[in-house]
């Protein structure tokens, strides 16, 4: 016959649980002097957000799909803090969101634009 249930008092002890994985991801790169890369610092400059360093960073993305089976660079630029992404309560303000969306919206103009009228389209948007 099986053991009978422990008495209510009894403390049991914890079920164990498997250890947490961080994702493993595989690492991309988009050289320093890709078109997209000089586009985002011109608008980071010219909008004054951000800053001008480019940088590699120690988490994943699906950016990697595009860099190394796409053939694509890119690189990640937007508002917000990465260390408050994905997390309970995660926000910005307004005037964060309002500046990323400007600065998104002129990289995509300055990035499709040809040569002669990039250097035409201004921060002002």
């Amino acid at each position: 016959p099986p053991p009978p249930p422990p008495p209510p008092s009894a403390a049991r002890a914890p079920r164990p649980q498997p250890p947490r994985r961080a994702g493993q991801f595989a690492p991309c790169e988009t050289p320093d002097d890709a078109a997209i890369v000089q586009v985002a610092r011109g608008v980071a400059r010219d909008l004054g957000v951000g800053g001008e360093e480019v940088v590699g960073v120690p988490y994943g993305s699906d950016l990697r799909h595009l860099v190394n089976a796409g053939g694509t660079p890119g690189i990640l630029f937007g508002p917000g803090d990465v260390s408050e992404a994905h997390r309970e309560n995660e926000s910005i303000g307004v005037d964060e969101l309002v500046d990323g969306a400007r600065a998104v919206a002129l990289c995509v103009l300055r990035f499709l634009a040809d040569d002669e009228d990039r250097l035409a389209l201004s921060p002002g948007i």
